[in-house]
């Protein structure tokens, strides 16, 4: 019995003694998450305090403490050294500190410096500032691509008919993933490195064009069009110009009126230069441009014809500016070109050169009429007629402005006609129905010239 007794209070202080080892433990535990999560905190903030100062030569400092207290982590953890030091490149290349941008790129890896200097590029090429440097940037960043890359670029310059092959199935709008159930589409990531090399090239060559440096420009031009194509082709051209014999130069672009591919605004100019040094005892230059346009137009006109519809057109009654009442019905048996537009809209009033050299070219020509409709605006009626007059009037722009009106918070002719975007033009053929509609400025004068010509004389 004594025994049964003595072996009972044994197991009886076995088991506590285990569950306060166990309670013990799992406080321990505790209290270590709370501090593993304590010095991540304080960790994150002394990060944060290094990132976010204002004052680019505390930076340093900061960051100084931060890799005394905590050493970098492998590259591509979240506090890996291409993360540390890549952040203080960025701020150092947005304050042109251009010696200590090249200190802090030097510590990052070869991935991560090329895409920083790929970037950098582009910034400064956005805002036009230190091209010098950026042609440098976008160079090196080149030569860091293809060092990582050169199994999987192009080995004569021209990407193989696999790459081609699923470019127009996007063009087509075929899209097929890149990753399925988490496993690569190795055709497909690379397509995305010659198309982000083509990229990368048509930056460099866009730069050395600025740059004038024309021969350094023109072979990565060269590799940027073969890879990307039409979006590259008018930069290769207009470096083309000036590197080749003028009559070679000015036979390619020609080639390209042909086809209806201009939308470059300095291509007439570039023309007008080659034509004279290729043929300098002719005087006909005229004709030959003309006969150039004519070839573009009707390009334009078969590509364009495709887009063609034919939809009810709503009708309006509207006043301008001279206080006249304006009826779409009144004009039926005329091309009618409508532009809505406001105030407030910047690519709006981009495309109004442009706009005002197409009603130039129709002036002789009672059968085409354009109205710009002014809508979407929030200013108060008379301060809205002020300003647009004073605006019209100090352009120098022959234009028959259009008051939309408004009878609830929706203006009523651009809700009518469904625009969902400014600017947006129709034009509305002499039945009365809508043959075209055209959203947006892509920035060129020439594509928005030729394309609307294009659909007035297909509506004609």
């Amino acid at each position: 019995m004594k025994n049964i007794l003595k072996y009972s209070l044994l197991i009886l202080l076995y088991i506590t003694f285990s569950l306060s080892s166990a309670n013990l433990l799992a406080q321990n535990k505790k209290g270590a998450g709370a501090d593993l999560k304590k010095a991540e905190q304080a960790k994150l903030t002394l990060f944060e305090k290094t990132f976010k100062t204002k004052k680019l030569d505390s930076i340093e400092i900061y960051l100084n403490q931060f890799l005394k207290r905590y050493p970098a982590e492998p590259v591509g953890s979240r506090f890996g050294s291409d993360v540390l030091y890549g952040d203080i490149g960025q701020r150092m290349a947005e304050e042109k500190r251009w010696d200590k941008y090249e200190f802090y790129l030097s510590k990052l890896s070869n991935a991560a410096s090329t895409e920083l200097d790929y970037g950098i590029a582009v910034d400064l090429t956005k805002t036009g500032s230190d091209l010098n440097v950026a042609e440098h940037l976008a160079l090196r960043a080149i030569m860091g691509y293809e060092k990582d890359n050169a199994a999987d670029l192009p080995k004569n310059g021209k990407p193989d008919s696999t790459f081609i092959k699923n470019e127009e199935e996007q063009a087509r709008g075929i899209f097929r993933r890149v990753y399925i159930n988490g496993k690569p589409d190795s055709t497909l990531l690379n397509n995305e490195k010659i198309r982000k090399y083509g990229s990368m090239a048509g930056l460099y060559a866009e730069i050395a064009y600025h740059n004038k440096h024309y021969a350094l420009g023109l072979p990565y031009a060269l590799k940027a069009k073969d890879i990307l194509g039409d979006k590259a082709e008018e930069l290769y051209l207009k470096l083309l110009a000036q590197t080749a014999e003028p009559a070679v130069a000015l036979s390619a672009i020609a080639a390209r009126y042909n086809n209806g591919r201009i939308n470059d605004d300095e291509f007439p100019q570039i023309v007008a230069e080659l034509y004279k040094k290729a043929y300098p005892e002719r005087n006909d230059f005229k004709a030959y441009y003309e006969g150039l346009r004519s070839q573009l137009i009707a390009a334009n006109k078969t590509r364009i014809s495709k887009e063609r519809l034919s939809l009810p057109a709503s009708d309006f009654s509207l006043l301008n500016l001279k206080g006249e009442t304006v009826k779409l019905s009144d004009l039926k048996g005329k091309t009618v070109v409508i532009d809505f537009w406001a105030t407030w809209c910047v690519f709006c009033k981009k495309g109004f050169p442009a706009m005002q050299k197409v009603i130039n070219s129709y002036s002789d020509n009672d059968k085409v009429v354009f109205l710009f409709i002014n809508t979407q605006e929030s200013l108060s009626e008379e301060a809205r007629k002020k300003q647009i007059a004073d605006y019209i009037v100090n352009s120098k722009f022959n234009f028959n402005v259009l008051f939309d009106t408004r009878k609830s918070p929706e203006y009523d002719v651009v809700t009518a006609y469904k625009v969902d975007g400014l600017p947006t033009k129709f034009v509305i053929s002499p039945d009365g129905k809508v043959a075209f509609k055209d959203v947006g400025y892509a920035g060129s004068d020439e594509k928005l010239i030729n394309d609307l010509t294009a659909m007035i004389e297909l509506t004609r």
